[in-house]
């Protein structure tokens, strides 16, 4: 499906970290850190909200029942022709680090050109 500068899109972000669990290294207050910049940035960058940014809702998650331990997900999802579409843009699991949130906005709003 293809996108336009007047496509209404959601970044769903996947985001838990392992609170509590004394072996894991993870700083709660990194990943709300960065979910509130994001969310930040893409109010800066669209301010007519045309870009909605959720966390852990239901249903985004796609094929999982709670957001996975130590993720930070970031999915684009909007509707073209009648059927939802999902385009991953950034991934914790894979990159073993916080994403950019400046960067995930510079590449949602190439992806809107």
């Amino acid at each position: 499906g293809s996108l336009t500068d007047s496509t209404l899109l959601t970044l769903h972000v996947e985001s838990r970290c392992a609170s509590g669990n004394v072996n894991c290294s993870h700083d709660f207050t990194k990943y709300d850190a960065c979910y509130h910049a994001l969310s930040e940035a893409v109010k800066e960058r669209f301010p007519n909200g045309q870009v909605c940014v959720v966390r852990n809702s239901p249903p985004f998650v796609c094929g999982v029942k709670e957001a996975r331990i130590g993720s930070f997900e970031v999915d684009m999802i909007w509707t073209s022709q009648g059927k939802r579409r999902v385009l991953p843009l950034f991934s914790k699991l894979s990159a073993a680090a916080l994403p950019s949130p400046k960067l995930l906005v510079h590449q949602l709003g190439r992806a809107l050109c």
